[in-house]
């Protein structure tokens, strides 16, 4: 800035911020997995390596139809005394369908 005639420093746009915070420590930090980040992305990769297991399903409800998801989100609707074949489940669905409270039996397919 240089002085004016009256000894008052002359205007100019060139402002000056303070200087850049240093983020090496907080960008280190945000690349670190925390225990729980871990433990999810681990489950993730094995989840990547389930197969899906085709299953007959039996209705054994009498009074309502049933929606079942298959492995890969799809609904499937069984009527009620109705088997669907052919239908591809998740190992943990099937452990929940074969429960005995379950109103579903389920067979492994033939093929």
């Amino acid at each position: 800035m240089s002085e004016t005639k009256a000894g008052k420093p002359e205007w100019t746009n060139d402002v000056k911020g303070p200087p850049p915070a240093p983020r090496d420590g907080v960008d280190r930090q945000m690349q670190e997995r925390t225990p729980d980040e871990e433990r999810l992305y681990q489950l993730a990769e094995e989840n990547k390596k389930v197969r899906p297991t085709k299953y007959d399903i039996t209705s054994k409800n009498q009074k309502a139809p049933r929606v079942v998801h298959d492995f890969y989100g799809d609904k499937v609707m069984i009527h009620p005394g109705e088997t669907v074949r052919n239908i591809e489940l998740h190992p943990n669905v099937v452990a929940v369908f074969s429960g005995p409270k379950s109103d579903l039996a389920l067979t492994p397919s033939a093929a």
